[in-house]
């Protein structure tokens, strides 16, 4: 799906929450598109499903802020998106 766009897998992402207890969030995929950092978080799922689980996009969400610093040093947005997809099926 994201092969010829230079990608990384498995990103390690560090930072601390206000009161300095450490956080770390390995990413599946960071997608570089030059001016911004797209992390992809796949999950696997028996059926087809209509919306992301509240846990996804709570994931999601924190992976996004552990590796913005880095993407705000080269002035680079951030998005993210949950691919949800049955292996067995390829739904």
């Amino acid at each position: 799906m994201i092969q010829g766009t230079p990608y990384k897998k498995q990103v390690e992402a560090i930072g601390k929450t206000n009161n300095n207890f450490p956080l770390k969030a390995h990413i599946d995929f960071v997608v570089d598109f030059g001016s911004e950092c797209v992390v992809i978080e796949a999950k696997s799922t028996n059926t087809p499903i209509e919306e992301p689980y509240e846990g996804w996009i709570l994931q999601v969400q924190l992976q996004m802020g552990l590796l913005k610093p880095q993407c705000d040093k080269q002035s680079k947005k951030v998005r993210g998106y949950i691919l949800a997809m049955d292996v067995n099926t390829g739904w």
